[in-house]
């Protein structure tokens, strides 16, 4: 039984670790398909070995999991509404522009949501076995990773794209300058994606402090007797 929990200890102790590298990866651009990769281990490592630290952890990482599949499932169904929206627009004129533009602000608002809940998703598989400190890191990261996504959507690339839109029919037919000159400028401006490593960091420091708890706290230390040399029997009279 002893051996079993332990097992379960180590499993979370490698998932925390990988998560930590997942968080690290995930905001970077070229390699946050390696980062879904190794998150994904992460938790599967971690569901594994939840049974080791009670209930609640366990029902906060399957929260954790369910949460994340929603979001990627409403975030499938958000594009594929914007997608459609934009086929079905006249291709020319002030209503095309209208019903485009009003598909973007909820593309904008409905990216925002998943995001939070993205955030909430990742924050709840480590809360439960995390300090204080720990626990307002992720807190804190959730809070954060909401208004850099605030920012960069609604005040640095989401303005940007709205014009662009805009202009592509003002004059009545569609001109694809104005959007190809949003997306050279959008390209200029990728540096403000740099905001996106302030939560990562805070995540990747929130589950190094919970892996460090962990090995501190919870995983069994071995008895004394097993590590120091003992002294020598008597020989026998």
């Amino acid at each position: 039984m002893a051996e079993d929990r332990n097992r379960m200890i180590d499993r979370t102790e490698s998932g925390l670790a990988l998560l930590i590298l997942a968080a690290l990866l995930l905001w970077i651009p070229v390699i946050e398909i390696g980062g879904l990769f190794v998150g994904a281990i992460a938790v599967i490592l971690i569901i594994l070995g939840a049974e080791a630290f009670g209930w609640r952890h366990q029902m906060l990482v399957w929260a954790s999991v369910l949460l994340f599949i929603l979001a990627q499932i409403a975030g499938f169904v958000l594009v594929g509404s914007f997608a459609s929206s934009v086929r079905s627009a006249p291709s020319a004129g002030a209503a095309a522009a209208d019903q485009i533009l009003s598909a973007l602000d909820g593309l904008i608002r409905g990216l925002l949501v998943l995001v939070v809940i993205a955030s909430i998703s990742e924050a709840l598989i480590a809360f439960d076995l995390s300090d204080l400190a720990g626990r307002v890191l992720l807190v804190g990261a959730v809070v954060v990773q909401s208004l850099v996504s605030v920012i960069l959507l609604l005040f640095v690339f989401g303005p940007l794209i709205h014009q662009a839109v805009a202009d592509a029919f003002a004059s009545g037919s569609f001109n694809a300058g104005p959007i190809a000159d949003a997306s050279a400028r959008i390209q200029g401006l990728s540096a403000y994606n740099l905001l996106n490593s302030i939560p990562a960091l805070m995540f990747a420091a929130a589950f190094y402090r919970t892996y460090k708890h962990i090995r501190q706290t919870v995983k069994p230390s071995f008895p004394r007797s097993w590590t120091m040399p003992q002294a020598p029997s008597p020989p026998s009279p």
